[in-house]
């Protein structure tokens, strides 16, 4: 059996999105805006943003690379 030799994590785009649902309780804002409407949490560029993902690749001591994604 393979043993990992390294652990490599490097910063991923997301497949979906997240929304600032603070912003949209307070004021509901129409989908075609949410992107660039200003929003009300801190850490959020916008009221919907692209989520953010680690992809985790695992080397193993055989030279193959096993990658994995973590949202």
């Amino acid at each position: 059996m393979p043993r990992i030799e390294r652990v490599v994590a490097v910063p991923a785009a997301g497949a979906y999105y997240c929304e600032d649902l603070t912003a949209l309780q307070a004021n509901p804002i129409p989908l075609s805006e949410r992107y660039t409407a200003q929003p009300a949490t801190a850490g959020f560029s916008a009221v919907r943003q692209v989520a953010e993902a680690v992809a985790v690749g695992l080397l193993l001591d055989d030279g193959r690379v096993a990658w994995g994604a973590c949202v």
